[in-house]
């Protein structure tokens, strides 16, 4: 009845549900965005625990990505401040937790999309400065560029995003689109 995933030893995700006493195990990763990329699971184990004990490290952990994830569901609502406080109460509740790239490329997106660039562009940079190569941080980060009158660095993400583009095979399928 219960579910919890760690990687490299970080609990990402917990769930127990009674109903669901028994089942099988499945995992699926993919890389919409970057295409060509490949998950390796080298590591990969289940086993069966007669109950999972969770330490206060690890429900801390689970309490700031749950306020992450409510954060990003605020930012496709639009509610751009609020998803802003939602990132920095999961920040404060746990020093230690690590935000992603794509953490910080969907604020910079939906900030941008709803209006809001100037108040997402911090992390718009922080995106780029984690993930350089990644194309859909750097077409992101462009659009809040293009919206803040940064016209050559939204030129310069764009070509990057392009550049990429070729690189990966997809220019001529994104370009269709």
């Amino acid at each position: 009845d219960t579910l919890a995933l760690y990687i490299n030893d970080r609990i990402l995700a917990y769930e127990r549900d009674a109903d669901l006493a028994s089942g099988g195990v499945g995992l699926i990763a993919g890389a919409v965005d970057s295409p060509g990329v490949e998950a390796v699971f080298d590591d990969f184990v289940v086993f069966q625990e007669t109950q999972v004990a969770l330490s206060t490290a690890d429900e801390t952990a689970l309490e700031a990505r749950g306020m992450l994830d409510e954060g990003w569901a605020l930012l496709k609502e639009g509610r751009i401040q609020a998803a802003l406080a939602a990132y920095e109460d999961a920040q404060a509740l746990d020093p230690t937790l690590e935000l992603l790239p794509a953490d910080w490329n969907q604020l910079c997106w939906y900030g941008s999309l709803w209006e809001q660039a100037a108040d997402v562009m911090f992390a718009c940079d922080r995106a780029v400065a984690m993930a350089p190569d990644d194309a859909s941080i750097r077409d992101s980060r462009g659009i809040a560029r293009a919206l803040t009158g940064d016209y050559a660095g939204a030129i310069e993400d764009f070509r990057a995003f392009v550049e990429w583009s070729r690189q990966a095979g997809a220019y001529e399928a994104l370009g269709r689109q």
